[in-house]
């Protein structure tokens, strides 16, 4: 008896600490997906600090674009926000993780643009090469209507690598009339191989290029919008989830690699070298040719036909 009412008072407190347990409600923004629109929302917030006068307007671009992304109206997210600031141990729990994706975040920049903490890269057949920020916003306007890099190689580019370009695209009006986007190789003697595409918006693209056996000077890259402007509305298009992934050509395709490689070795060393022959020596009717088509003078003429009659 003793026994039952134990594992009734165990029930008891468990059911009792649970309630003391405040649950987030199903109207309300939940923690990953809250993470997720903040992390967005203060990317969106540092980047709209760059515009200032007369473009202050993109700052609102880039905020809506966060909530659009994510699916959420201002509404839900303003009163999901007003939850959690009453309830601040889940909004902390939240930071928390946020701080550590931002930190790692800057980590990698770090890394990328300025050589520092190699060993925090990744390391490997595959590796992100990306030197921007993670979110631009394109619009007609001078000087905002591209995105444009270039990256110097090393040693640890390989032959017949890959090289992938993705990113996001997200229109903000509806006069965004299209994206160019291109990627080329530059090679040690001065050829080159690109690829160029007509980007449609509200998308997620993917641009490969399979580099050549030649040695790599750099690589560059161009994300252009159309600055054609409809109806006195500037185009507006949010780009973001951007990368640069390098991979390199797996074990097969370099050993097939070296075996034609190989082959073409093999018959350049069993091609038997042209041995010119000697002249041959002539003989004595050449040399009687040679002096009959020799021309005679008057007397030497006469003489040969006054000794051919006798």
């Amino acid at each position: 008896m003793r026994t039952l009412w134990t594992y009734v008072w165990v029930a008891v407190l468990l059911v009792s600490l649970s309630s003391c347990k405040k649950k987030i409600p199903s109207s309300i923004i939940q923690p990953g997906q809250l993470e997720n629109i903040l992390y967005d929302y203060h990317l969106a917030q540092a980047m709209g600090e760059e515009f200032d006068g007369n473009e202050r307007y993109k700052r609102e671009l880039l905020v809506q674009y966060v909530f659009r992304k994510h699916h959420v109206t201002e509404a839900e997210f303003d009163s999901s926000m007003v939850w959690y600031t009453r309830n601040m141990e889940k909004l902390n729990d939240v930071y928390e993780h946020l701080k550590v994706r931002f930190e790692t975040a800057n980590i990698e920049s770090l890394a990328k643009n300025f050589g520092t903490g190699k060993k925090m890269l990744p390391s490997g057949d595959s590796i992100n090469l990306w030197p921007g920020r993670p979110l631009y916003l394109l619009t007609a306007s001078d000087l905002t209507n591209r995105i444009t890099f270039e990256i110097p190689t090393d040693t640890t580019f390989h032959e017949l690598d890959r090289l992938v370009w993705n990113l996001r695209s997200t229109a903000l009006s509806s006069d965004s009339l299209g994206l160019f986007i291109g990627l080329t190789a530059y090679y040690s003697n001065d050829s080159t191989l690109s690829i160029t595409r007509l980007l449609p918006v509200d998308t997620l693209c993917a641009l490969e290029l399979n580099v050549d056996t030649l040695p790599l000077r750099h690589v560059r890259g161009f994300l252009y919008l159309n600055d054609t402007i409809v109806r006195d509305t500037i185009p507006s298009v949010v780009i973001s989830d951007l990368s640069l992934m390098r991979y390199h050509a797996s074990r097969q395709a370099l050993d097939s690699l070296k075996q034609v490689r190989e082959r073409k070795d093999t018959v350049k060393v069993e091609k038997k070298e042209t041995v010119p022959t000697p002249a041959a020596k002539p003989t004595e009717n050449t040399d009687t040719l040679k002096a009959i088509n020799k021309r005679l003078s008057p007397n030497e003429l006469r003489r040969r036909q006054s000794s051919e009659s006798r």
